[in-house]
């Protein structure tokens, strides 16, 4: 039975990735008044199910190494049985291959001066693989993570360098233990591109910059003037 069957699904079309040219400047100004826009030139991205995620509950990542040096990120959930579906949902969506390089997981280091070792797990469906319209709404999930070190990940991407290849699966936490449910064990979906960026390189109009809070202070080396990601905040001020 799905667990989504009482609401309405729309076909996702693609065209070829390489026909979309993001742009580098503020948002046009007709963009910005939604009022005067025609039914059809809104595209809303299907990947991810916020109903379904919001029963899973999703907590946070863990990192792990493969017997054959492959990297791997576990999305952990508090519901077990809504953390499969969710899981089983994405396999469903874009194989275990990752079709078109659909799902696009993003990791923003440095996302606040007071905590310098957090950082914030973007999981998204990447527009190179959505179908092209004037306005397309990107439906993400983000979790910010509060390492006491950040030492964990340093090593995930020290790994991550050496192999260039990474498994995303996923586990459940119960009394602040995490464990690998029995479904899980051979449930996977290889990341041919895992981005890895520092929060202050953000760009206006990528789909990072939708992960960049109104409140976020992210970390800006001194020798670097004018951070792209400024502009994405001010951005979200405009639009408050």
């Amino acid at each position: 039975m799905d667990w989504d069957k009482d609401y309405p699904k729309t076909k996702l079309e693609t065209e070829e990735s390489n026909q979309l040219k993001r742009g580098t400047t503020d948002i046009p100004i007709e963009l910005m008044e939604p009022e005067k826009m025609k039914h059809g030139d809104f595209t809303v991205q299907s990947l991810i199910k916020p109903r379904l995620w919001d029963k899973a509950k999703w907590k946070g990542v863990g990192f792990s190494l493969y017997p054959d040096g492959t990297t791997g990120i576990d999305l952990i959930f508090s519901d077990e049985g809504a953390g499969d579906q969710v899981f089983q949902d994405l396999i469903d969506e874009v194989g275990i291959e990752n079709r078109q390089s659909r799902l696009q997981v993003n990791i923003l280091k440095g996302v606040s001066t007071k905590e310098p070792n957090n950082y914030r797990v973007q999981i998204c469906e990447n527009f190179d693989a959505s179908s092209l319209s004037k306005q397309t709404t990107m439906i993400s999930r983000l979790n910010t993570m509060t390492p006491a070190s950040g030492d964990n990940l340093r090593n995930f991407v020290s790994a991550l360098e050496k192999k260039k290849s990474c498994r995303l699966s996923y586990g459940t936490i119960d009394k602040g233990k995490m464990y690998k449910p029995a479904n899980s064990i051979n449930s996977y979906i290889k990341l041919d591109s895992l981005n890895i960026i520092n929060a202050w390189e953000v760009e206006i109009n990528s789909m990072e910059s939708a992960a960049i809070q109104l409140e976020d202070a992210p970390v800006i080396p001194k020798e670097v003037d004018n951070a792209p990601v400024l502009k994405v905040i001010e951005q979200r001020r405009k639009v408050q």
